[in-house]
């Protein structure tokens, strides 16, 4: 399901900002949004990698990867962090999985 608001909810861009990130947050990636699962997977890739590295990330996100299996996940990642142009960190990804080569990459 579209998440919704109402216009007068979002007064300014602070509250704009905050309505986003809440969606984001509480998003299930076995939503059928493929734009909002791509989204939120490169949202919390960029929060968690921000605020303690790899280790963060699988410690608070750790759970949906799980769900959706860790190959699928990092294909997932890597794709869309290559379809946004953010090519450099679609590299470190894939140099870390070949250096630990537990995935296998598309």
């Amino acid at each position: 399901m579209k998440p919704k608001m109402k216009r007068q909810d979002l007064m300014c861009n602070m509250d704009i900002t905050n309505a986003v990130t809440d969606v984001l947050v509480t998003h299930n990636l076995s939503s059928k949004d493929n734009a909002l699962n791509k989204a939120a997977i490169v949202y919390q890739y960029y929060c968690e990698l921000e605020s303690g590295g790899h280790e963060s990330l699988f410690r608070w996100f750790g759970q949906a990867i799980q769900e959706m299996g860790l190959d699928h996940y990092v294909n997932k990642l890597i794709g869309v962090l290559e379809e946004i142009g953010a090519h450099d960190y679609a590299m470190i990804e894939k140099n870390i999985l070949k250096r630990c080569g537990t995935c296998t990459l598309p």
